[in-house]
């Protein structure tokens, strides 16, 4: 199976693996499943890294080197995903998880997240 991590997932794996799902934690470190990034959640940490909102113990360069050692795969916002987006109903208002949902919607992606926002979509989901 695939995986989208949701931001916060991305960060609790990271920083605190605790806070996963028991369920979340075994589909990331299943090594049969392919696990993506989304360059939209790279972007919202990078951004909340630049607020001073989010300190993840090392640079950014260094914590998405880790995802790379972590067998991650980084996935591109690309044009299909935006057109996407602009049928999207507006249950959830936040841009990136919106972006996050167009792209597990249109990759066949399952989402790992704790968000219960993602619920009103036909979108498949994990926690």
């Amino acid at each position: 199976m695939n995986y989208l991590l949701d931001t916060h997932v991305i960060i609790w794996a990271a920083m605190r693996p605790e806070r996963l799902s028991k369920k979340a934690r075994k589909l990331i470190l299943e090594p049969e499943s392919e696990k993506f990034i989304s360059t939209a959640s790279l972007w919202e940490i990078s951004l909340k890294m630049s607020l001073k909102k989010l300190d993840l113990g090392s640079s950014f360069e260094e914590f998405v080197e880790l995802q790379i050692a972590n067998d991650f795969h980084f996935l591109p916002s690309r044009v299909p995903h935006y057109s996407r987006l602009t049928s999207l109903p507006w249950y959830h208002r936040d841009p990136f998880d919106r972006l996050l949902i167009s792209q597990a919607i249109q990759e066949d992606l399952t989402l790992i997240t704790a968000d219960k926002a993602f619920d009103g979509y036909q979108v498949k989901t994990v926690w």
